[in-house]
C-alpha cells in the first residue's frame, strides 16, 4: 500500500487542514525591537510556512487571515518591530490580516477584529458614565476601606477565572466593518479598586469614542475589509497620540 503524504492529498483536503492547524494561531511581536529574527520559542511565521515555497503560498492566505497579531505598544515609541514584520510579510499577506491585539503601556488591552463577511450593523453605544472628579474618587474609597493585602498573596484558580471574565471597564464597538473593544489590563491584586481610582471604564470609554470614528472611515467602502501597512502604522501612532494625550489630560 502506497504512503499518503501532505503533497499527495487533494487540494481541498490540505485547505481544509490548514483552516484546522491555524483555527487559533497568533504571533507575538515585539515593537521595541528593531530586529525580525524570531525569539526564543517565538518563530517569525508558522513552521509549516517555513519549510517551502509551495507550502508558503498555498497556506498563506489561511494563515495570514487567522493569525492574531499580539504586540505591545510603548508610548512615544515607534513600533519598529511590528513594522518591520509587516514589511517581511509582504503588501498582500498584511492586507489578509483580520485580528489584531495591542497592549498599550501596559495600562489598556486593544483589540481590533476586521471580519470577512459583512456583518448587521447595530448602534452600540459606548458604555460611558460621567466622570467623577478625581477628590470625589478618592474619598469614595476612603469611605470604603478595604481588606489589607498582601502582594505577594497567590491568587486562587477562582479568583484568576473572575479577573479574566469579569472586566468592567471593557469598551466595544461594532459595525459593518470591524469591531473595536479597549479594556482595562487585568491586575493580579485588587483590579476593580485599581481601575476605579484610575478611572480606566471612564477611559477606556473616551478612547473608544475618539478611535473608532477614524478607523470606521478608513474602511468605509471596502468590499474587502483590509488595512495596508500605512494604515496599521497610522492606527497604531494614533492609538498612541489619543491614548497618552487623554492619560495627560485627565487620567491617571
Amino acid at each position: 500500500m502506497e504512503s499518503s503524504t501532505l503533497l499527495s492529498m487533494p487540494a481541498e483536503v490540505r485547505l481544509n487542514i490548514y483552516s484546522y492547524l491555524f483555527e487559533d494561531a497568533s504571533i507575538h511581536i515585539d515593537s521595541s525591537t528593531s530586529s525580525t529574527k524570531p525569539g526564543r520559542g517565538r518563530p517569525v511565521l508558522a513552521p509549516l510556512l517555513e519549510t517551502c515555497t509551495f507550502f508558503r503560498n498555498e497556506a498563506g492566505p489561511s494563515y495570514f487571515s487567522r493569525v492574531r497579531v499580539c504586540s505591545d505598544v510603548h508610548q512615544g515609541v515607534e513600533p519598529t518591530g511590528l513594522l518591520n514584520w509587516l514589511h517581511k510579510i509582504g503588501d498582500l499577506n498584511v492586507k489578509l490580516l483580520r485580528k489584531f491585539e495591542l497592549r498599550w503601556n501596559n495600562y489598556i488591552d486593544i483589540t481590533l477584529d476586521l471580519e470577512h463577511n459583512a456583518i448587521p450593523a447595530r448602534n452600540t453605544s459606548i458604555q460611558e458614565e460621567p466622570a467623577e472628579p478625581l477628590l470625589e474618587k478618592i474619598l469614595d474609597l476612603t469611605k470604603n476601606p478595604i481588606e489589607p493585602y498582601s502582594a505577594l498573596t497567590i491568587p486562587t484558580p477562582e479568583h484568576m477565572a473572575h479577573i479574566s471574565t469579569h472586566n468592567p471597564t471593557a469598551s466595544t464597538q461594532v459595525s459593518s466593518h470591524h469591531t473595536l473593544s479597549i479594556k482595562g489590563v487585568p491586575r493580579i491584586t485588587c483590579p476593580e479598586l485599581y481601575w476605579k481610582l484610575h478611572g480606566t471604564k471612564e477611559y477606556c470609554a473616551a478612547l473608544t469614542k475618539q478611535v473608532f470614528p477614524r478607523l470606521a472611515a478608513t474602511l468605509k467602502g471596502r468590499p474587502r475589509l483590509h488595512l495596508t501597512l500605512e494604515e496599521i502604522a497610522h492606527f497604531v501612532m494614533d492609538l498612541d497620540m489619543h491614548a497618552a494625550h487623554l492619560r495627560w489630560l485627565w487620567y491617571w
